[in-house]
């Protein structure tokens, strides 16, 4: 059997095989961030696919932290009815599927929020257009619970996990990054103390949930910016993420973004790689990644244990049971 098409358990969860559908920005939501039919449409259409789950886009917590026109909620209770619809019908086609939830501090800017930006420190945001307000321990206080109470709108609504954002510069990268954290309190200074926020994140979502419900971390491996974070300050927090109740590692890059400046396929592996190497728990790794046969040798030579492909399966609808066919014919 090919390693990559075979199925995965963890803790009790099955995903039939090791590639998966990765979270993307779909812009859809109605003006309250609500699901729509064509999100509908979209998501029908992905559990079509023979995947082994599939990860929804990311979903703001908080209306301070909307990341663009079109971005889904998941702010109140209201988000939890249209989200159930999307998670019974993939469920229908006996796949895996789970929701990401994000703040994203000072990269939105107060168009589109409506409100003052926050972010860990008055520094602006090497992609961002505004400086945000110094986040108080109040409003530190707030998130946390807000990204507590998300989560769990996430298990209401039927889901098999969530998936906290904490790359692409978005807020918790930003706490974790000394580029965007100048803080002089507990949250700031010192890596153990940088990282400190996305850690009690994890734990307070881990007491809302339980511990059967599976909780996924989207890592920044590395800003791929000078004096940003590298790929050994990810091994510390992957390390912490993992004691804190983190099942799976979804690995990427920090404040650089989703893309490196080289854009080749798999540019993510070698940071995922990096990751697995200090942690014992399931590891994804992604980046522009389109070749089926590629994405076996990365699961071959024990770099990952998930595929996350994005791109590829949104410009082809028959790109999974293209890449299945193509990796069943080989004699391993």
């Amino acid at each position: 059997m090919i390693k990559i098409l075979e199925p995965l358990e963890i803790k009790g969860l099955i995903i039939n095989n090791r590639i998966i559908l990765q979270s993307m920005a779909l812009g859809m939501a109605d003006e309250k961030g609500l699901v729509t039919e064509n999100i509908k449409d979209y998501y029908s259409n992905f559990a079509k696919m023979p995947l082994g789950a599939i990860i929804l886009e990311h979903h703001y917590i908080n209306i301070s932290g909307k990341d663009s026109i079109g971005q889904l909620a998941i702010d109140s209770d209201e988000c939890i009815k249209g989200l159930s619809e999307i998670a019974n019908t993939i469920h229908k086609n006996g796949i895996a599927c789970g929701v990401q939830i994000n703040h994203s501090g000072s990269l939105t800017n107060s168009s589109i929020t409506g409100v003052k930006i926050i972010g860990p420190s008055s520094i602006l945001h090497p992609k961002g257009t505004e400086i945000p307000k110094e986040m108080s321990t109040v409003e530190i206080n707030n998130i946390k619970k807000d990204f507590r109470k998300a989560a769990m709108r996430v298990k209401k609504a039927g889901f098999d996990f969530v998936e906290i954002n904490g790359c692409h510069g978005y807020l918790l990268n930003q706490f974790i990054s000394p580029l965007t954290n100048a803080r002089l309190d507990e949250y700031g200074g010192i890596r153990a103390n940088r990282i400190k926020l996305p850690i009690e994140i994890v734990k307070e979502i881990r007491e809302e949930v339980g511990e059967d419900f599976l909780i996924f971390y989207r890592i920044a491996a590395d800003d791929n910016m000078e004096n940003g974070i590298t790929i050994d300050d990810a091994k510390y927090l992957a390390v912490k993420l993992v004691d804190a109740g983190i099942d799976v590692l979804n690995v990427s890059q920090g404040l650089s973004g989703s893309k490196p400046a080289i854009n080749q396929q798999g540019f993510f592996v070698h940071l995922a790689e990096g990751i697995k190497s200090v942690v014992s728990i399931p590891v994804i790794t992604a980046g522009g990644i389109s070749d089926a046969i590629f994405a076996h040798q990365v699961i071959k030579d024990g770099k990952a244990d998930i595929v996350g492909v994005g791109r590829a399966i949104l410009e082809d609808d028959n790109w999974v049971r293209k890449a299945i066919q193509q990796l069943r014919s080989l004699k391993e």
